[in-house]
């Protein structure tokens, strides 16, 4: 999640947003991390998509797994 004002720290849409905005903020202690235990995976593209699509209709989703219902 990114505050709105991050936006400032991007220069254009053709400087990547991992070797360019992250590092800037990175040097002004303006970036933080959160370590996730549970369920994670990408969803960069349409298969991916797709497949948490799949997963979803499954009885028991990977991301409620050992959650108390």
């Amino acid at each position: 999640m990114l505050e709105p004002q991050v936006g400032q720290d991007i220069n254009d849409d053709s400087e990547p947003f991992e070797t360019g905005a992250l590092p800037r903020l990175t040097e002004i202690r303006e970036l933080s991390a959160f370590k996730h235990h549970g369920f994670w995976q990408p969803m960069d593209a349409l298969r991916e998509q797709q497949e948490r699509s799949g997963l979803a209709l499954q009885a028991l989703t990977p991301w409620l797994e050992g959650v108390a219902r």
